[in-house]
């Protein structure tokens, strides 16, 4: 049997590109949970939820609006582990979670002819310090993190005060990587039932910077399920200046020949045409 998705769909804008995903994604197996920013007006939000729940065909979807995930704090975490927990009910092999503005590089049969039969989680890992990250990484936990916000693209700022203790809860050896993944349902609950019983993990990473991109890293790759991390995430970006490009048709050839699942980011606005260009020369889609 091919495996059953629970996908969590991370948004603050485009209701449109978020409906595209769910159709290209939806059959009867799979489930989806789309979180807005709750920095989007009460209003604006019950109208796109209104227009998601009416244009997508899925029936296992759910739309909520509960955290403010400003760029760099803790609350695209609490957003994805509202996720979690809202699927630990459910049958479902695979937890992914993507963002509104990811695409499938894959057709839905390879996506989930990819995670059949299958046990081992994909993130990407690497030990800290890192080369690539300022300082290794280490000042977004050797300092307490605390954000204002700000009119300008990232839309919010970190103020970062050395700590007093930085060594981590629980003799955790810091561990970073990039906020998406695609984790079996037993990992899953590992991360649910090891935030739980160590609250003091949780309140640790509530004050670091980007604590998507660690604490997930950080709490698996020092359990029992390190051997079942894959060192790869399926995923295609493109960074520059530390913040995803929007890709273009001018990408699709990279984006063909990457193998990865998904890709990040889409922007119709800047560029319609290379989501039509993967829906029919990869996904094999027509109008």
């Amino acid at each position: 049997m091919l495996a059953g998705i629970a996908y969590f769909i991370s948004a603050y804008r485009n209701p449109e590109s978020v409906i595209k995903l769910v159709n290209v994604l939806d059959n009867d197996q799979d489930y989806f949970y789309i979180h807005f920013d709750k920095r989007v007006r009460r209003q604006i939000f019950n109208r796109w939820k209104t227009l998601i729940e009416k244009e997508c065909r899925s029936e296992n979807i759910q739309v909520v609006s509960a955290f403010q995930c400003r760029w760099g704090s803790f609350g695209i975490v609490n957003a994805t582990l509202s996720a979690m927990k809202h699927f630990s009910e459910y049958n479902y092999d695979y937890f992914i979670n993507l963002t509104g503005d990811c695409y499938p590089l894959k057709s839905l049969d390879q996506i989930k002819e990819t995670f059949k039969n299958q046990n081992l989680g994909f993130m990407t890992f690497w030990k800290m310090p890192y080369k690539d990250w300022y300082q290794g990484g280490m000042n977004r936990i050797n300092n307490w993190f605390f954000f204002l916000p700000i009119k300008e693209y990232p839309y919010s700022i970190g103020l970062g005060i050395p700590r007093f203790w930085k060594k981590l809860p629980c003799n955790l050896e810091p561990y970073g990587g990039w906020g998406l993944f695609c984790l079996p349902k037993d990992i899953v609950n590992y991360v649910l039932e090891s935030l739980k019983n160590n609250p003091n993990i949780t309140s640790f990473f509530k004050r670091t910077f980007a604590p998507d991109e660690l604490i997930y890293q950080t709490v698996l790759l020092n359990s029992p399920f390190r051997s079942r991390i894959v060192n790869d995430n399926k995923r295609y970006v493109d960074f520059e200046d530390a913040h995803p490009r929007v890709l273009t048709k001018n990408d699709y050839q990279k984006l063909k020949n990457s193998g990865k699942l998904f890709a990040r980011k889409f922007n119709p606005a800047v560029d319609k045409d290379i989501l039509d260009m993967i829906d029919k020369e990869i996904m094999g889609l027509r109008e």
